[in-house]
C-alpha cells in the first residue's frame, strides 16, 4: 500500500507544517504551493502595499467584467449563511462595534475620527441604559 505525505517544508520559513497548510496549486488538485498560507498572505500583503494602483485597477477592472457573476456568488454566500451574518450583525448591534455606530451616523468607517465614534458609541450606551430604566419601571 503507498503512503501519502502529510507534511511539507515551506520554502519560506522553512517550517515543516501539515499539507492542509498549504493552498492547491491552480494548475492541478494532487499539488501544493511552496510557501504556506501564511507565508503566502505575507508576500501577497507586500506586493498589494507596494502596488496598491496596480490591484485597484486590477480588481476594479475585475469587478466591472464579471458583475453578474459576482452578484450569483453573493446571492448564493447570503442566501447559505443567513444565520450565521444576523449573528454577526445582532454581535456588532450588541457591542456597538466602529462599523454599526459609524453606520448610524451615514459615514464610512475610514472616514470618522475616532473621537466621533467613541462619543456616539457613549451616546449610544447612555441611551441603551436609560431605556433600561425606563423598561424596569413599566413592569
Amino acid at each position: 500500500m503507498e503512503q501519502f505525505a502529510t507534511e511539507k517544508i515551506c520554502n519560506s520559513c522553512k517550517e515543516i507544517k501539515q499539507l492542509s497548510e498549504f493552498s492547491f496549486k491552480q494548475s492541478g488538485k494532487s499539488q501544493r504551493n511552496a510557501q504556506c498560507k501564511k507565508c503566502r498572505n505575507k508576500v501577497k500583503a507586500e506586493y498589494d502595499k507596494h502596488n496598491s494602483t496596480n490591484v485597484f485597477i486590477y480588481n476594479k477592472k475585475y469587478r466591472q467584467e464579471n458583475a453578474e457573476k459576482i452578484a450569483i456568488q453573493v446571492k448564493k454566500y447570503l442566501l447559505e449563511n443567513a444565520e450565521k451574518i444576523a449573528g454577526r450583525k445582532r454581535a456588532n448591534v450588541k457591542n456597538l462595534k466602529n462599523s454599526y455606530v459609524s453606520h448610524l451616523m451615514g459615514m464610512k468607517v475610514r472616514k470618522t475620527p475616532g473621537e466621533l465614534l467613541e462619543l456616539k458609541r457613549l451616546q449610544l450606551q447612555i441611551h441603551r441604559h436609560l431605556k433600561g430604566i425606563k423598561n424596569e419601571e413599566h413592569k
